[in-house]
């Protein structure tokens, strides 16, 4: 099934390339990441992974909260680069 519409003349090429050159340590900064709430844990491991000079990978269904996750772990270490 084709898209109909719209969304035919959208430029998803530029879409995607403002998306993937976004610079997440201003974007931190300026307060404008998704916070990731009740998830210490998680965050806890994601940052011992980072420290560990390793990659984290998170994986999850959609919608359950992995690009928050990485964002609140960007808001921190902007947070931590500020105080230090």
């Amino acid at each position: 099934m084709g898209r109909k519409g719209k969304d035919k003349d959208v430029d998803h090429e530029g879409v995607i390339d403002a998306w993937l050159e976004r610079d997440l340590s201003a974007a931190a900064a300026k307060g404008e990441l998704d916070r990731a709430f009740e998830q210490e844990d998680l965050l806890q491991q994601i940052e011992e992974v980072l420290r560990s000079g390793r990659a984290p990978v998170v994986v999850g269904d959609a919608g359950v909260g992995k690009t928050a996750l990485i964002h609140e772990t960007i808001r921190r270490g902007a947070e931590w680069r500020t105080e230090g």
